[in-house]
C-alpha cells in the first residue's frame, strides 16, 4: 500500500524502490507498475507496464482493478503477471496495512533493505542486519551512519525504527479442562 501517496496517486519513488526489491528477489519488475495500478485511484495504466480494468475485464472470469488499498496480501494473486511462485517469494517481505507506514529498519528483511537505494547488494543488507544486533538501531540517524550506506542516496522519509502494526496469533480454550 506504500506504492501510492495519501491522495491515492502512484508514488514514483516508492514504485522504483519496489522494483529494486523485485530485482533482489529475481522477480519480474513489471509487477511494480501493475501493483501500483491495482491500488491507485485512477484508471489509467502506469507507463510502460501498468494494468488497469482493460487488462482484467478481458479475462475468462472478468474483474476490475481494486483502485483502493489492499486489505490482504492475497490480493497480489489478482495482479496481472503474478504467479503462485512469485507470490510465495514476495509474501515474507510485504504486508497489507490500512495506511502508508514507515519501513522499520530494525525488522526489515534483506530484500527490503536492498530496495532502499540503488546498488545496495545482499552483502550490504546483511551488514545492516548484523549492525542492528539484538537491540536494533536506537535511531534512524544511527542506521543512516552505517558503512553499508556510505555514499548512497537513501530517502529516509519513509523509514523508521519502530512498528505500529503487529500480527498476534492466539489460541483460546474455554470451558473446563481436567
Amino acid at each position: 500500500n506504500n506504492l501510492v501517496d495519501a491522495r491515492g496517486a502512484t508514488d514514483p519513488a516508492a514504485v522504483e524502490g519496489f522494483r529494486r526489491m523485485l530485482r533482489a528477489l529475481d522477480l519480474d519488475v513489471r509487477l511494480a507498475d501493475r501493483m501500483a495500478d491495482w491500488i491507485d485511484r485512477d484508471i489509467e495504466p502506469n507507463f510502460p507496464d501498468g494494468a488497469e480494468d482493460d487488462t482484467y475485464l478481458g479475462r475468462d472470469t472478468p474483474y476490475r482493478a481494486a483502485n483502493s488499498l489492499m486489505i490482504s496480501p492475497s490480493e497480489l494473486l489478482l495482479v496481472e503477471g503474478m504467479t503462485a511462485e512469485a507470490y510465495q517469494a514476495l509474501l515474507p517481505h510485504v504486508a497489507a496495512l490500512p495506511a502508508r507506514t514507515r519501513i522499520n529498519v530494525n525488522t526489515a528483511s534483506a530484500p527490503v533493505l536492498m530496495a532502499l537505494g540503488e546498488g545496495l547488494a545482499e552483502a550490504d543488507a546483511q551488514a545492516l542486519i548484523e549492525g542492528r544486533g539484538d537491540e536494533g538501531y536506537a535511531s534512524l540517524e544511527d542506521f543512516l551512519k552505517q558503512e553499508a550506506l556510505a555514499g548512497r542516496k537513501i530517502d529516509s522519509a519513509g523509514l523508521g525504527v519502530s512498528t505500529d502494526y503487529f500480527i498476534v496469533n492466539a489460541m483460546v480454550q474455554m470451558g473446563r479442562f481436567n
